[in-house]
């Protein structure tokens, strides 16, 4: 798809999304039998928060009507000539990261990346899954506990242009089981 109807598509979002105290959080475009444009919207973060997951959701309606106000849009000003789906939803707690800047909030967090190529990182594997460490203005660092891939404990420092995808890893906590009584016999008939 042309990029300049995704970079209209993206203006149209951002937008309807700040209109609404949202931001765009990314748009990806996947060119199946149809175009199907995957829009996320997140709320404002108007300071870096202690833990980036505990923040006010984005709601159905929010999405429902970015959605209808991107697709009325993309007809009015014929973006797109072929058929296509249109889905607006929040990022999740398993995100992806559309830039550098997104994932500074989530340092000291589990992130798994794709690199577009292994030899990008002295030919490891694609799929690195680690904690975020550091983020500067064009990589971020991951520190990778030893695996049945990974020989050893290691840090990698991964250009964000070699980069196919950065993904969140959310882990529930754990919860806690409850106790259990035994029955006391005591008093029973």
């Amino acid at each position: 798809m042309d990029k300049n109807v995704i970079n209209a598509i993206k203006n149209t979002a951002k937008t309807l999304a700040t209109a609404q105290g949202l931001t765009l959080w990314g748009v990806e475009v996947i060119q199946t039998p149809k175009v199907l444009i995957k829009i996320f919207v997140d709320n404002s973060l108007k300071k870096e928060p202690s833990n980036p997951l505990e923040k006010n959701t984005v709601t159905v309606a929010q999405c429902a009507k970015i959605s209808r106000l991107v697709g009325l849009a993309i007809e009015a000003e014929q973006l797109i000539e072929e058929k296509w789906n249109l889905e607006v939803s929040s990022p999740g707690l398993e995100r992806t990261f559309f830039s550098l800047d997104q994932l500074k909030p989530y340092i000291n967090y589990e992130v798994k990346i794709t690199l577009k190529s292994s030899a990008a990182i002295n030919n490891t594997h694609k799929n690195i899954c680690g904690l975020l460490t550091k983020v500067s203005n064009d990589s971020l660092t991951l520190n990778v506990q030893k695996n049945k891939n990974i020989q050893e404990d290691k840090s990698f420092n991964v250009l964000w242009e070699n980069l196919k995808k950065a993904t969140l890893i959310y882990r529930f906590p754990e919860r806690k089981k409850p106790s259990r009584k035994k029955a006391s016999s005591e008093g029973r008939v």
